[in-house]
């Protein structure tokens, strides 16, 4: 099944610990030097941080992502994901 920017994904409950424990250990520190404002819409990004405000913005869904995966994972709970 796909929705509007591709397809709905289904992670098991495996796949969201695994997953959960990857964004908990990934380096914060290495994310934000990846975010470059102006260079990435020339990369053709589609999502440019183009300001110092866009670029936190971008580093708190990141946060975000990781907690609710943890969640997820601390309930045992299955996880199915689309972008409407």
């Amino acid at each position: 099944m796909t929705t509007g920017y591709g397809p709905v994904r289904y992670f098991d409950a495996k796949l969201v610990a695994e997953t959960a424990a990857a964004l908990a250990g990934a380096d914060r520190k290495s994310y934000s030097r990846q975010i470059r404002p102006g260079r990435d819409e020339e990369a053709g990004y589609l999502c440019p941080a183009q300001k110092a405000n866009e670029k936190k913005a971008i580093l708190q869904v990141i946060e975000e992502l990781a907690a609710f995966f943890q969640k997820a994972a601390a309930a045992h709970e299955d996880v199915i994901t689309f972008v409407w």
